[in-house]
């Protein structure tokens, strides 16, 4: 099952957010609003670049909005995508934002608040080795 597909199933039985684990390596992309520097395409590997993503503004708060296909037209010109677990990481660590919402490539989505993201992280194995 593809993590798009978990959504969708998500959606339909309405389970918790444990299931993300079994996806910490799957990409997951997002639009990039402002950039502090050009952008190009290709593997961008920098300590210095600042960037304002694309949010969502629910009933539980502010959600930082991920996608799970580069291919989704509501992605912007500019976007970037990183592994899931790398993604709920920046999310945990970023002002302004209560959680992240993932949107399938249709109209299912799933919402995680930070406390949730951070549960999950406190469970999986250690990935400072």
């Amino acid at each position: 099952m593809t993590l798009n597909e978990c959504i969708i199933e998500c959606v339909k039985h309405r389970w918790d957010n444990s299931y993300f684990e079994k996806f910490m390596e799957t990409e997951v992309f997002f639009s990039i609003v402002q950039p502090n520097q050009p952008l190009q395409a290709g593997p961008l590997i920098t300590t210095n670049l600042k960037i304002r993503l694309s949010t969502a503004k629910l009933d539980v708060g502010c959600m930082a909005l991920f996608y799970t296909s580069k291919l989704d037209t509501r992605l912007s010109q500019h976007y970037g995508g990183m592994p899931l677990l790398r993604a709920i990481e920046m999310v945990c660590n970023m002002d302004g934002v209560d959680g992240m919402l993932i949107q399938s490539d249709g109209e299912a989505w799933v919402v995680a608040n930070k406390d949730a993201l951070r549960k999950l992280l406190s469970t999986l194995p250690s990935q400072r080795d």
